[in-house]
Formats: C-alpha cells, sequence, structure tokens
C-alpha cells in the first residue's frame, strides 16, 4: 500500500480509493482552530470532525477574541475515524487516547476511553453527514485532541512510538499527579506513601516510562566491558553514543531538562545525587528544583530502574521513591517522544 498525499486520507490500493468506514468517537474538540486543519492523515486511517445536530447535547463552542475586540464562536465538533474494519479504528481511538493523556501528562481521563461506533461505508475519502444509527455510549471534551490525533497519526507510521505511547498510558495508570498539585506556589509537597504497594506501584511508573524511553532507541548503552561511568564520571563512548542517537531523533541535546526535588534528602540522593547544573529560579526551602542536561536525566532515570525498582528491590530504596520521581522519569520520556515527532513546541 503507497500512501498517495493527492488523495485526500492518503491511501490508494491498484489506482482506486479504498473504501473507508466512518466510525464515531465521542471525543469532543473545542480548540482545533489553534491547530493544522483537519483532515489528518495516518497509516491506514484518518481523522475528520464532524458538527453536532441541532438535538445533540454537546453542542456549545469555544469563545475567542476575534478581530477589533470581537468575540468568535468556534462550535465544538466531534472526532470522526476513517478506517477499512472497526479493529483499526478502535486501534486509532486507543491510540489517541494515549496521546492525549500525552499531550495533557496526566492520568485524569482514564476509565474514559473512547469505543468507536461505525456510522457509514463511503467508497470515498470524506467526511461523515448522514448518521445511520445514534451516538457512542459516552462523549467527553478535551484541551488539545487534535494535537494527540497529531501524535497518534506520526505514531501510526513508526510502530516504535506508537508501542512507547502504549507504555506510556501504563505509566498514567500506575500512578499520575495533576500538574496543579505539582506546582509549587500552589500546592504543599506531596508526602510519601508509607504503603508497600504504592512504592512499587510508583517503581513499575519509572520502568514503564523507562521503558518507552528505550523503545525509542535513547537508553543509555553499556555493559560490563564498557561502563557508563569512568571515576565518577561519564565514560566518553557511552555518552558520545547516546548523544548521537538523540540528535538522530531530533532532540536537542544542549536543552536542559526541569528536575523536581521536594522536600528533605533521601536515601536515593544520599546513593545517586541528581546532576544538577544549575537551581530552578524558584527552588527554594524543601523546593530545591534544579535543570539537568538530557543526557544526565537519562541516565538518572536508568539508575532509578535498575536499582531502586528492579533487579532486587532495595527497601531501603523504593520506600523513598516520591510521586515527583515518577512525573520526572514520565515527563522526560515524554519530552523525548514529542521532540522526536517533531511536536515538542507545540505544546509552548
Amino acid at each position: 500500500m503507497k500512501r498517495n498525499p493527492r488523495t485526500k486520507g492518503g491511501f490508494r490500493r491498484e489506482g482506486r480509493c479504498l473504501s473507508w468506514t466512518a466510525f464515531r468517537t465521542g471525543l469532543i474538540t473545542p480548540d482545533y482552530n489553534q491547530f493544522p486543519k483537519f483532515p489528518y492523515s495516518a497509516k491506514n486511517w484518518w481523522v475528520s470532525l464532524r458538527t453536532p445536530n441541532d438535538d445533540e447535547g454537546w453542542r456549545g463552542g469555544l469563545s475567542v477574541s476575534g478581530k477589533r475586540g470581537r468575540t468568535v464562536v468556534h462550535p465544538n465538533k466531534e472526532i470522526m475515524i476513517h478506517a477499512q474494519s472497526e479493529v483499526v479504528a478502535q486501534k486509532a481511538a486507543n491510540s489517541i487516547f494515549n496521546a492525549l493523556l500525552l499531550v495533557q501528562n496526566w492520568g485524569g481521563l482514564i476509565g474514559a476511553e473512547p469505543v468507536v461506533t461505525v456510522v457509514h461505508r463511503t467508497s470515498k475519502p470524506s467526511a461523515a453527514s448522514e448518521l445511520t444509527i445514534g451516538p457512542p455510549a459516552g462523549t467527553f471534551s478535551a484541551m488539545g485532541l487534535p494535537l494527540a490525533c497529531l501524535v497518534a497519526a506520526r505514531a501510526s507510521y513508526r510502530l516504535r512510538f506508537a508501542y512507547a505511547l502504549a507504555q506510556l498510558r501504563l505509566s498514567y495508570e500506575m500512578s499520575s499527579v495533576a500538574a496543579v498539585a505539582l506546582d509549587p506556589h500552589h500546592s504543599p509537597n506531596i508526602p510519601k506513601s508509607p504503603y508497600l504497594e504504592d512504592h512499587v506501584r510508583l517503581g513499575y511508573a519509572i520502568v514503564l516510562a523507562y521503558a518507552a524511553i528505550e523503545q525509542m532507541g535513547l537508553e543509555v548503552r553499556a555493559s560490563e566491558r564498557t561502563p557508563s561511568r569512568l571515576g565518577g564520571e561519564w565514560n566518553p563512548v557511552v555518552l558520545q553514543d547516546l548523544k548521537t542517537r538523540l540528535s538522530k531523533c531530533k532532540v536537542d541535546v544542549d536543552e536542559t531538562f526541569l528536575w523536581m526535588v521536594r522536600g528533605s534528602q533521601t536515601a536515593i540522593e544520599k546513593d545517586r545525587p541528581p546532576k544538577r547544573l544549575r537551581k530552578a529560579r524558584w527552588a527554594r526551602y524543601n523546593v530545591r528544583d534544579a535543570e539537568m542536561s538530557v543526557v544526565d536525566a537519562i541516565a538518572h532515570v536508568s539508575w532509578l530502574r535498575d536499582k531502586v525498582a528492579v533487579h532486587g528491590v532495595s527497601p531501603r530504596r523504593i520506600r523513598a521513591l516520591s510521586v515527583y520521581d515518577v512525573e520526572n522519569a514520565r515527563s522526560l520520556a515524554r519530552h523525548l517522544l514529542l521532540q522526536a515527532m517533531g511536536l515538542w513546541k507545540r505544546l509552548r
């Protein structure tokens, strides 16, 4: 199957348009005007927007300031998936949902996963116009859905990225904290849990985050013969290999990464303190956030995975894990994945 950019949806076979089925998702987007125009093409599927009928309860829209101070209302629209089968459409919806968690950097929507509903078949890729059945079982509106569609569409062409999305989604299921709870200007430090099950859950959320980094091929590659460190510093051979792979993935190796460090010093910090470049502007008292290089951040998450979460769990270390360690690891994987896809700047 070859991709043809002149064909809407991007696919042709033997000179003929493929037969598509339109599927409703129940995913409602109010901010589509802030992103490239639909439709978005993916491998074996594509997405379009649908305007609601008058009798649907999710009408309304997003009000924005237009020219000359006028208020412009962009009506809510539903994400439509076009594919050749329900399985392909559902896989696309799952990937879009996984990407939405990544865009929002929060697992608050887990439990509201979309279930696609068939609408009609068409020989040409076009938006659904005549609905033959009712709406999906559930609907929800979320900011950033168009970006999630772009992420999922790009991941569809590189299976390792799609698997990285799935691994990060499971990491969000293990542990997730809303951004406002992580902001030291709005919320107090989150204490460590006294419960063993929580310690294991945090550990495996880090394991899954690092698995996503490995899936992208951006892990630290070292061995007994070629250790990652020599005398406490980077082994130049290992460091250069990592920087080369990062550059090939279009990751800026000179960009710094924010590492959250909260509360008093822990057993983990005593054994392996984060290699800080400089303190964050807001760092004071028990908020000790700092900037790290991307390569040092990857190395630190690798150490947390190997020496804290798995490979013979150390009770002394794993009980010192906090939600901040998880968010650091997952935010790093998120940063790398979105940069590799060329979509990181769209979050800024």
